[in-house]
């Protein structure tokens, strides 16, 4: 067996070894969660929640639907509401 050929063999095996790690990652990937809770405080609305963590308070009305609530103003402290994961708040 040649060199060029026992080095295209290494290579090979290097890169089933790479396809292995990126299948195990994207695995763990799709197993990840779209959304965090978040716990409404004191005071809090949904207007507010969304006017300070989304930036604008009309996202209330989205934050109600993802959250299948009937009535928006009906949030009560303690309750978890649900925010996607790329709206993170910094809390």
């Amino acid at each position: 067996m040649d060199s060029e050929t026992t080095e295209m063999q290494a290579q090979l095996v290097l890169l089933k070894e790479e396809n292995v790690e990126l299948k195990s990652e994207l695995k763990n990937l799709k197993n990840l969660n779209p959304y965090f809770a978040y716990t409404v405080a004191e005071g809090e609305t949904l207007w507010n929640i969304s006017e300070q963590y989304l930036g604008d308070g009309q996202f209330y009305k989205d934050l109600a639907h993802l959250n299948r609530l009937d009535n928006p103003d009906s949030i009560q402290a303690g309750e978890k509401i649900l925010f996607p994961v790329n709206e993170m708040p910094a809390e």
